[in-house]
């Protein structure tokens, strides 16, 4: 029952907020709305059940947040991998010398971000498992609470 309860208060507040909810049985492209959208869930997530209970359904390849190429990482500020859908045996390692093709420290980048505004955008470039080349990825990212953090991307056409 209160999982019920909780994911109706997801759909209410995502709904309520104006943001797209992208599924991947339905809609074909990602856009920056739905990126948007899919994060705001995962905080919303976290807020409603707990940092524990958010960081394994985060994680969970047949979870809630895992749409597609759609998935969530998150993050402490010291750049701790604390979940991620894509590659769960990230977790517990330090990212924060993690660079792009082009020396963009990506994820220490979006830390800074998050300690100025509480979220952000960042165009970095990444391995595309699909075309298997170099592609740009747009990442957005939230804070969910002071010490850690949630956020998700998006390949861009070239």
């Amino acid at each position: 029952m209160k999982a019920l309860i909780g994911i109706l208060a997801i759909i209410i507040l995502t709904t309520s907020t104006g943001y797209a909810r992208y599924n991947p049985k339905y809609d074909r492209y990602i856009t920056k709305e739905d990126l948007v959208g899919f994060v705001k869930e995962a905080v919303f997530f976290a807020k409603i059940y707990g940092k524990k209970a958010a960081l394994r359904e985060y994680k969970d390849k047949e979870g809630l947040f895992n749409r597609g190429e759609l998935y969530i990482y998150a993050y402490d500020l010291d750049c701790k991998v604390l979940s991620h859908g894509s590659n769960p045996g990230l977790i517990g390692k330090d990212l924060s010398l993690l660079e792009d093709t082009q020396g963009t420290r990506i994820i220490r980048v979006m830390v800074e971000k998050i300690k100025y505004k509480g979220n952000g955008w960042l165009k970095f470039f990444w391995f595309h498992p699909t075309t298997k080349r170099i592609t740009p990825k747009l990442g957005y990212f939230e804070k969910v609470e002071d010490d850690w953090w949630v956020g998700s991307g998006i390949y861009l056409d070239e």
